[in-house]
Parts: structure tokens; C-alpha cells; sequence
């Protein structure tokens, strides 16, 4: 139902690849769920910091789930946990993501999600994050 309502309205409703435990933390879970709703409404919300956390690893869950993606939700963390902290302030290889993401994905949609940290200032982790992006990247924030 929610695909015809999506169609309907013509709106993406993105499902997001989640932290280890819960529903949807594997990517072929995911791809099996995205792709047996057969509609191009469904799509995926690919969270950076869900996936390098995941056992499976962030590259690889990309290669998976990249023809689906319709947002990225862009953070970064240790891999100690799902810190959403701002991209370089971790250990994600953006090189190796945005590698991936252009070979594989369409067009995708950025959608900053980090805490800020104290004595950050919101425009200063923008322009960081912009920096990691390659120039050839077709992308929207």
C-alpha cells in the first residue's frame, strides 16, 4: 500500500539500511525487501555510519545497494559505534565511498545527519564535508 501511495503522490519512500540488530541491518535483506515491492518509488536511505559499523562493511553494502539508493544519510564513526559524527572526523575512506557510489549509483541526494560538536560551528563541518566530495560527484545536499 505504501508503494501505490508513493506512486500515486509521486514521491521516493526510502527505506535505510540499519545498525547491526535491528531490521534491515544487512544489505541483501534489504535489496530483497527494496526490490520484491517491483516499484521505482521504493528506494534506499543509505546510512554511512549504519554501514561501517555493520559486519559486512560500508563498501560493500554500497556495491549492493548503490543502484537503489535514493539518499544518503552522510556521518561518520569509529566503528565503535554509531557516533554520526561529522564525514573526516572518523574513520570512513571517503575516497573509497565516493569511488563506489559514482560507479555504481545514479544521481544521489546528501543529507548531513551529525551532532555537532562542542566548539564546532555548523558552517565549518559543511565546508569540511564538501571538501571529501569529488568534483566529477553529481550529488545535492
Amino acid at each position: 500500500k505504501l508503494a501505490q501511495w508513493a506512486e500515486r503522490y509521486d514521491v521516493i519512500l526510502a527505506v535505510e539500511n540499519m545498525a547491526p540488530g535491528a531490521i534491515g541491518d544487512r544489505s541483501d535483506e534489504l535489496l530483497d525487501l527494496v526490490t520484491s515491492v517491483g516499484s521505482s518509488h521504493v528506494r534506499v536511505c543509505f546510512d554511512t555510519g549504519h554501514a561501517h559499523v555493520g559486519s559486512e562493511g560500508l563498501i560493500h553494502a554500497l556495491e549492493v545497494l548503490a543502484p537503489y539508493i535514493a539518499v544518503v544519510h552522510w556521518n561518520d564513526n569509529d566503528r565503535s559505534s554509531d557516533q554520526h559524527l561529522p564525514p573526516g572526523r572518523g574513520d570512513i575512506n571517503w575516497n573509497a565511498f565516493f569511488q563506489t557510489l559514482l560507479a555504481r549509483a545514479h544521481p544521489v541526494y546528501l543529507s548531513l545527519e551529525v551532532r555537532v560538536p562542542p566548539n564546532a560551528t555548523l558552517k565549518g563541518i559543511i565546508h569540511s564535508a564538501l571538501s571529501l566530495i569529488p568534483r566529477n560527484a553529481k550529488v545535492w545536499m
